[in-house]
């Protein structure tokens, strides 16, 4: 194994273990949060999957291996995004019925089952294959109409929860406005280094995103503990204009 490629499973690794860690942190605290806590873990859980599946990717020597691990990913790296739209939705003070909350986790479970059923259909990847120059871990892949539903979905999470935080600027109280702008900034990143990977815009063979993920995860923490966001509706929101979406 390279020197590179260590480096980088251990930064992914970490990234890992940050999101982890910070899973732990909200539920052991389960208690001060309430419900908007579980969306909250779910989603750096999904985060510390997707790290973790892709860092032992990283140790494969055979298709077989990478194609496991890729489907393992897949428990997490889509979800991710999601649960931070839901959280994201909660915290601000819209009906999640359960309905809702199934209509959007379709296209991560669909995309779940589209990777792990691929040999059968090829809609997820039309091929999927190891490197010819690199060879393992590295794979040489074509992307199917199923992955470009998913990759849109995730930026629309990505994107979504970033507008609609910023869009509740002025009616958050100035103490309240870096939390905004931090959650923001959690989503801002992975869908950046997300645009530039799709783009081919990063080092080839290397997926940016989960090493990326710890900062995210990061910034969220220091929301949490540091700036003391409460994960309630409306934390520091003037009510009076959104009495109507109270769940």
């Amino acid at each position: 194994m390279s020197s590179t490629l260590t480096v980088y499973m251990t930064l992914v690794s970490v990234s890992g273990v940050i999101s982890m860690l910070l899973a732990i942190y909200v539920l052991t605290n389960r208690n001060r949060y309430g419900k908007i806590a579980s969306y909250f873990t779910l989603g750096v859980a999904a985060m510390a999957v997707y790290c973790f599946a892709y860092a032992f990717s990283l140790t494969s020597s055979t298709l077989e291996q990478l194609r496991f691990w890729s489907v393992m990913q897949y428990f997490g790296m889509p979800f991710a995004p999601t649960f931070s739209l839901l959280f994201v939705l909660h915290y601000l003070g819209y009906k999640l019925s359960k309905w809702r909350i199934a209509a959007w986790l379709a296209i991560p479970v669909l995309s779940l089952v589209s990777n792990a059923t691929n040999e059968w259909h090829h809609l997820h990847y039309k091929e999927y294959k190891i490197h010819e120059i690199k060879g393992a871990p590295y794979n040489d892949i074509e992307v199917g109409p199923t992955y470009i539903v998913m990759g849109c979905f995730i930026l629309v999470c990505l994107l979504g929860s970033i507008v609609l935080m910023l869009s509740r600027w002025r009616d958050t109280d100035r103490a309240y406005r870096p939390q905004l702008v931090s959650v923001a900034i959690a989503n801002v990143i992975p869908m950046t280094v997300s645009f530039l990977y799709l783009v081919g815009l990063t080092p080839e063979g290397y997926d940016p995103v989960p090493m990326v993920c710890g900062i995210s995860a990061l910034l969220m923490w220091w929301t949490i503990v540091k700036a003391g966001f409460k994960l309630t509706h409306f934390a520091g929101l003037n009510l009076t204009h959104f009495d109507e979406l109270r769940v």
